[in-house]
């Protein structure tokens, strides 16, 4: 997998403990000579650039007011979850191709709706798919229709996405925790797929638009669970990530993917609030531009497009 050139804006989201300076002269000259042996990745590696060995990586791809999110690991496994809206074609389509990607084994849509559905025709007749999942619900516009279509002019093997499902995946595990059932009360929003990844000692939550009544349920069946990293649900509205959700999954970062000066004053106000009184670490689409986070197992490393 090809590897984009590296970021200025690069930091340690959680830096290893350091003992380095502690120790006397001689031992730092014992250590400089350590440093010397090393190979250059490796020296990337603990500033934080990029893990050497084995690796997962997330692409929170700036697509405007969207999601589009690409994780990729270093055995070659490859996932999307979501597209972007139709204006977001041409970016999302040069993304992927500067990435290296040739094929998808995964796509997730979250939902149907046009903001994270409406480029999704078009990476499906760009790029080869293995498995295309979904949740049992249907949106009547445009951009549900024709990627209705372009899934059926496909090969990729179409799966309903339910929870519970566990994805084959060697870089870690990958699990839906939503959607459920769904009522006829229940919005779109609420029928999002929830990716869970876990790699070595690191998680990450990915919860495209769900909303309060989706959290509660996730932390009815999954009690236990908790996240390093939270893709916020709905973009930071204040319909999702209550303080309840939040408070028990303890992450340590966020993530809102929005558009710039967007119609929907999102992330809302009561959000950022909630995320600072947390002192959770906030990344934004709309201000950092594309986000991308390594995982070595163990730690999480983030750089930022701007």
């Amino acid at each position: 997998m090809s590897r984009q050139r590296r970021s200025r804006n690069a930091t340690v989201i959680r830096p290893r403990h350091n003992v380095l300076f502690s120790y006397v002269f001689p031992l730092l000259m014992v250590v400089l000579v350590l440093f010397l042996s090393i190979n250059i990745a490796k020296l990337q590696s603990w500033m934080g650039l990029v893990p050497d060995n084995e690796w997962l990586r997330l692409d929170f791809i700036d697509v405007g007011q969207g999601d589009a999110i690409l994780v990729t690991s270093s055995t070659g496994e490859t996932l999307l979850v979501d597209s972007g809206g139709r204006s977001q074609e041409k970016r999302i389509l040069s993304f992927l191709r500067d990435r290296g990607i040739a094929n998808l084994d995964y796509v997730i849509a979250t939902h149907p709706h046009e903001d994270h559905i409406g480029a999704m025709a078009a990476i499906i007749r760009a790029f080869p798919i293995d498995f295309f999942y979904m949740p049992d619900a249907v949106n009547n516009t445009a951009a549900f229709s024709t990627m209705i279509s372009a899934l059926e002019e496909s090969k990729a093997v179409v799966q309903e996405a339910r929870e519970g499902i566990v994805l084959a995946w060697k870089a870690g595990k990958i699990t839906l925790l939503a959607p459920f059932p769904i009522t006829s009360a229940t919005s779109l929003n609420n029928s999002s797929v929830v990716v869970y990844i876990e790699y070595g000692t690191t998680s990450m939550l990915l919860c495209g638009d769900a909303e309060e009544e989706v959290e509660s349920r996730i932390l009815t069946k999954y009690p236990t669970l908790r996240a390093d990293l939270i893709k916020l649900g709905h973009h930071g509205s204040s319909t999702s990530s209550t303080p309840s959700f939040i408070d028990h999954l303890k992450p340590y970062v966020a993530i809102v993917t929005c558009g710039t000066d967007n119609d929907y004053g999102l992330p809302h106000r009561e959000t950022l609030q909630l995320l600072e009184s947390r002192r959770i670490e906030l990344y934004r689409t709309d201000t950092n531009g594309s986000i991308t986070v390594y995982s070595d197992g163990t730690a999480l490393y983030a750089e930022t497009e701007k």
